[in-house]
């Protein structure tokens, strides 16, 4: 279960996170070479509409131990996740840290990241995810 508190608890890190579009060695292990392909080409679209960083928040101290891919998407200036995208067993959700919202399963990462910040201009994500 994704809270406000995990979206808290995302705050930007120098290990993990992508800036520009450059993964950090080691970083996002979690996820299958295509979808950190998929997640670097989203990040430098990103940038122009105000994504800063995309980090990796699976090796994080969660309250409970689950083995599931979480990236924490920050806009530029801003000390906390604006959304988390997770991945467990082939399905991705979105939280939206704003509302504490979470999006219904999706089948990739791709379709997760336009949930929130789909590529024709990446609107906030308060009351945007479908549930």
């Amino acid at each position: 279960m994704i809270s406000a508190v995990a979206c808290q608890a995302a705050s930007p890190a120098s290990e993990g996170s992508a800036r520009g579009g450059r993964a950090v060695l080691g970083a996002f292990a979690t996820l299958t070479p295509s979808e950190r392909r998929i997640l670097r080409r989203w990040a430098v679209a990103a940038r122009a509409s105000g994504i800063d960083t995309v980090e990796d928040l699976a090796a994080r101290g969660w309250p409970a131990a689950f083995g599931a891919a979480v990236i924490g998407i920050f806009r530029h200036g801003r000390p906390c996740a604006d959304a988390l995208a997770v991945g467990q067993d082939g399905a991705w959700v979105v939280a939206c840290c704003a509302t504490g919202r979470v999006s219904s399963p999706t089948a990739s990462l791709a379709d997760a990241l336009a949930l929130v910040f789909p590529s024709d201009g990446l609107p906030g994500c308060a009351g945007e995810l479908p549930g």
